[in-house]
């Protein structure tokens, strides 16, 4: 009987639930964009790249047929230099994302980035293992245990992602 809880209470504890899943479009996230689910809620959301390049244009995300954010990436690219988000409908800044260097380089998906929100405050991104780009990140918010973002199989961009809670 011992035996049995024990293994029912590491199942409970290793059992983390996806909140979203991210699926590319047409296997590309980075020149087709994605689309998100809330597998709670079931609600959708879809990512489309300006000009067919997220990583040098960015993208916009629509909900329900309308856009409600618009991304613009930095001078050398969104995942070199960062990128910012803005509220479709006012303009308004809602997030300002700075990739982590390392030496002289920067790269969001080797060493991840750090996200500015005016009315929250910054919290950080980790690659695991310096790779974002195969495996996924973690992300930090301060006081709180790190929210897992794993790649599906074939890669973050090229198949998608799962955020777990």
């Amino acid at each position: 009987m011992k035996v049995m809880l024990l293994i029912i209470a590491q199942l409970l504890v290793f059992q983390a639930k996806a909140n979203v899943d991210v699926t590319c479009i047409l296997e590309d996230c980075l020149r087709e964009g994605w689309q998100t689910i809330d597998t709670r809620t079931g609600s959708s959301t879809l990512i489309s790249c300006e000009g067919g390049d997220c990583e040098l244009n960015g993208w916009h995300e629509e909900h329900r047929g309308s856009v409600i954010t618009q991304t613009y990436c930095k001078t050398n690219g969104c995942f070199i230099d960062g990128w910012t988000v803005y509220r479709a409908d006012n303009g308004r800044m809602i997030m300002d994302v700075t990739c982590q260097t390392s030496f002289a380089s920067a790269d969001c998906l080797e060493f991840g980035w750090v996200t500015y929100m005016p009315d929250r405050g910054s919290y950080i991104t980790r690659c695991m293992n310096g790779d974002c780009r195969n495996i996924g990140w973690d992300v930090q918010f301060q006081g709180f245990a790190p929210q897992p973002v794993r790649c599906k199989r074939g890669g973050c961009f090229t198949t998608g992602w799962t955020v777990f809670n």
